[in-house]
């Protein structure tokens, strides 16, 4: 029953949408008719920076529907950096243009600086496939059009919806152990520069088997299943208004079925296109939850109705000399401002001078809101296979690195044999 809400929600919800847009003027897509199809493998770099900077092209997320198929590697080099290769891969009227560009890092060259060399080079090995279409006399040493004037714009069949499956399982035993876990999840988004619309369902089971000895035995299990919509609305550089929906169950919290409707308003100091680089986003959230428990809790519900509000604050700042991310959010409940969390995470990636790197990362929850812990307490066996939710004021963690480099300033030599870096 619960399953068909969450579709009859999905459904309602994107014909609603899609009726909203039938009725609306139509919208300036942002392809080009005449722009070259690529596609991009570079794990490790921020796609959202290079779309922001190279702005002549259309971006496919299936390499089977590029023109141009780049891929990104890098190798170790002897004094500690790294040699970047890029490959450009010609298909359909490129094919059999290939092209390969490599560029190199020192050891504290920060996350700027690499992939301010990876933009240039992505510009150069490009430059030998625009010359070859129309959206060349737009390129000068330096692209000065954009994407309402680069070339005729064509709409996309799909309007910008994207659907995913995915179904995957992990498997691990031996004679006295052994664990599974299966997932599976639909999703579908909408992505423009007006509106972001999200839609996930999900499910996971986790097992684990602990034999003990011939007579003794051990099976652990929970699952958890969950449905969410995040819908988000531009409403100028700054400022952002939209909301969530989510339908969840979990045997580890203690929540046989809990739902939340949660509306948000976001401000971002900074204009939202500058976000690869810097940003300050205040979000205020308030929204309802109602939650049916597995367990009666220590409050002695089985049920209940629950208000709450959060405000975060999130910092991010990156230049040459490294990145700065910073974020703080407070919750609590409305019935009760003594049922609150706070969360703090920070992390530090910077070069203090030549050759010595300092990297960090940090976070800490003071917890003060577990209101679907069980009456009942949990066994030995529960707290040690960490299946149920515990009592708890706080939680922690955090790692930290210190590196220094000095010797040969040359850094061009690769030499892959034994593998070793």
């Amino acid at each position: 029953m619960r399953i068909l809400l969450v579709f009859l929600i999905f459904f309602s919800s994107f014909f609603h949408l899609k009726a909203q847009e039938s009725t609306s003027p139509d919208t300036t897509t942002l392809y080009q008719k005449d722009a070259v199809n690529i596609y991009i493998d570079c794990p490790g770099f921020d796609l959202n920076h290079i779309k922001e900077n190279i702005r002549f092209v259309n971006y496919v997320r299936d390499r089977k529907e590029a023109y141009v198929h780049i891929m990104v590697n890098n190798q170790a080099t002897g004094s500690g950096g790294y040699e970047y290769s890029v490959f450009f891969i010609g298909q359909f009227q490129f094919s059999g243009t290939n092209d390969t560009l490599k560029f190199n890092t020192e050891p504290t060259s920060t996350e700027e600086e690499t992939r301010a060399q990876l933009l240039n080079v992505l510009k150069l090995g490009l430059i030998r496939y625009i010359a070859k279409t129309p959206q060349a006399s737009f390129i000068s040493i330096q692209y000065n059009g954009n994407n309402e004037g680069a070339g005729e714009n064509v709409k996309d069949k799909w309007d910008n919806w994207v659907f995913s499956f995915n179904l995957g399982g992990w498997f691990q035993g031996e004679d006295s152990y052994k664990y599974s876990n299966a997932w599976g999840s639909v999703s579908a988004r909408r992505i423009t520069p007006d509106w972001k619309l999200i839609f996930s369902l999900s499910e996971s089971y986790n097992e684990s088997y602990y034999k003990i000895d011939d007579t003794t035995s051990y099976i652990s299990s929970n699952n958890s299943n969950s449905f969410r919509n995040v819908t988000v609305k531009s409403l100028n550089d700054h400022f952002s208004a939209g909301g969530s929906i989510s339908l969840n169950t979990s045997t580890y919290n203690n929540y046989k079925f809990k739902a939340s409707l949660a509306p948000a308003l976001e401000y971002n100091l900074f204009k939202y296109s500058e976000s690869t680089r810097k940003q300050l986003r205040f979000l205020y959230t308030i929204g309802v939850n109602q939650a049916y428990y597995n367990d009666t809790t220590i409050f002695n519900k089985t049920e209940e109705l629950l208000f709450m509000q959060d405000l975060s604050v999130a910092f991010q700042y990156i230049e040459k000399w490294g990145t700065i991310s910073l974020s703080v959010s407070g919750s609590n409940y409305l019935h009760d401002f003594s049922k609150n969390s706070i969360d703090i995470y920070s992390s530090c990636s910077m070069r203090i001078f030549k050759g010595l790197s300092l990297s960090f990362s940090a976070g800490y929850s003071f917890v003060r809101n577990q209101l679907s812990l069980s009456k009942e307490g949990v066994s030995s066996e529960e707290i040690l296979l960490r299946i149920r939710a515990l009592q708890t004021s706080y939680s922690y963690w955090a790692s930290v690195s210190l590196s220094y480099t000095f010797g040969s300033i040359y850094n061009n030599v690769v030499n892959p044999r034994f593998g070793e870096e």
